[in-house]
C-alpha cells in the first residue's frame, strides 16, 4: 500500500515538474503524511527509481535569454537586408 496507489515524480528538474499530477511535491508529502496519520514511520511514496520517458529537462534561464536576443537580433538583420 502507497500514498493514492500510484507513482510520484522527484524529478524537479523536468519542464514538466509542478503541473504534472505525478509531481512530487512538499504539498503532496504533506498530504502523504496526514494520510498515513498516527502511525510510526513515513508515509509510504511510491518514486521512479530511474527517470521516467516523460522527462523534459528544464531550459536554462540565460541559454533562453540568449535564444530571444539571438532570434531578434536575426529578425532585425534580415529585414534590414530586406529578406522579410
Amino acid at each position: 500500500m502507497v500514498y493514492k496507489d500510484m507513482t510520484f515524480c522527484d524529478y524537479n528538474k523536468c519542464e514538466k515538474f509542478g503541473p504534472c499530477h505525478r509531481s512530487l511535491t512538499d504539498e503532496v508529502r504533506q498530504k502523504a503524511h496526514d494520510w498515513w496519520g498516527d502511525i510510526e514511520g513515513e508515509a509510504p511514496i511510491c518514486q521512479f527509481a530511474e527517470q521516467p520517458n516523460c522527462f523534459v529537462k528544464k531550459k536554462s534561464k540565460v541559454l533562453e535569454t540568449i535564444g530571444i536576443i539571438a532570434g531578434a537580433f536575426i529578425e532585425e538583420s534580415n529585414e534590414a537586408m530586406g529578406m522579410i
